[in-house]
């Protein structure tokens, strides 16, 4: 029988990241629910095994409680300085079109 291979480690800032390049959780489930991506194609963004997506995602759906409140908690503090999400996710997406180009 194969050993159960772990995937996600909380690092000392208490932060819930991949042990494959060390890419934090909250990052891939942004991905995932926010900008539609496929497990597929985030696993080959951040160079990460397929089961390191599905992993942080099930990380994700056993803290989702904490983790969405930390999601609304951002996207109130953006909204108080002014700035919306979709400038962000604009500007995030101009920056990887020009890095590619």
């Amino acid at each position: 029988m194969d050993m159960p291979m772990l995937h996600i480690e909380i690092s000392d800032d208490g932060v819930p990241r991949t042990l494959t390049n060390r890419v934090k959780v909250k990052m891939i489930v942004q991905k995932y629910l926010f900008a539609h991506e496929e497990p597929d194609a985030i696993a080959a963004h951040y160079g990460i095994s397929l089961a390191d997506v599905h992993a942080a995602l099930a990380y994700y759906y056993d803290n989702k409680q904490a983790m969405d409140a930390d999601f609304e908690a951002k996207e109130a503090l953006l909204h108080t300085v002014g700035v919306s999400s979709d400038i962000l996710k604009s500007r995030i997406l101009k920056r990887m079109t020009d890095q590619k180009g």
